[in-house]
């Protein structure tokens, strides 16, 4: 692409009411300009509940797979069907991708849930860095209004799905950020889409 053009990228995830983690999830779909973003290796996840992150250089052409640093399916922990004392562990796995992934000064980083319970939000080390690189309000609401690590009788009894495209450049709030929870339903879809310009 020619620098300065604009580049669309669209996000749309999904979560739904799951008994037990046995089941394989539906990772999250991002496109950019219409065209489908490179998956991770190895192909969709042998997981139902996780996070996906892909970090780009914003140096290069982000719509080139050159550009791409990192990008992972990372699944929600868990022994015997149980996610409370381990799903720590994922946003851990988060921030070190993000960490290792070239200098986290300049980065464009994407980041999905899917298949997640509303009571599994970033613990604080995850919290901190999504807010370093722009999120705000939505992600906070997530944080505050949830029964933070309790879990019902299945997996997922709460659905609930966030969005986050964002660089170490934002402020507070500047990033753009996508949270939605299912409420009353058995499950919740969310979207996102963000204009950027292309660097390269």
């Amino acid at each position: 692409m020619t620098p300065g053009q604009q580049v669309t990228v669209d996000i749309s995830t999904v979560s739904q009411d799951m008994a037990s983690p046995t089941q394989t999830g539906t990772p999250p779909t991002i496109t950019m300009n219409g065209n489908a973003f490179p998956p991770p290796k190895g192909g969709g996840p042998a997981f139902n509940s996780g996070v996906q992150v892909a970090v780009l250089d914003p140096s290069m052409d982000i719509t080139s797979p050159s550009s791409i640093r990192s990008n992972q399916y990372i699944p929600v922990f868990e022994e015997n069907g149980n996610w409370m004392s381990y799903y720590q562990w994922t946003w851990a796995a988060v921030v070190r991708q993000v960490l290792t992934s070239g200098n986290p000064e300049q980065q464009l980083i994407l980041i999905a849930t899917f298949g997640l319970d509303a009571n599994m939000p970033p613990t604080s080390d995850a919290l901190a860095l999504f807010l370093q690189l722009g999120a705000g309000p939505q992600l906070q609401t997530w944080e505050t209004t949830v029964d933070v690590g309790s879990q019902s009788g299945q997996w997922v009894a709460y659905p609930a799905n966030y969005i986050l495209v964002g660089n170490p450049g934002y402020g507070y709030g500047e990033a753009t950020e996508a949270y939605g929870i299912a409420g009353q339903q058995s499950s919740v879809t969310t979207t996102a889409q963000v204009i950027l310009t292309n660097a390269a």
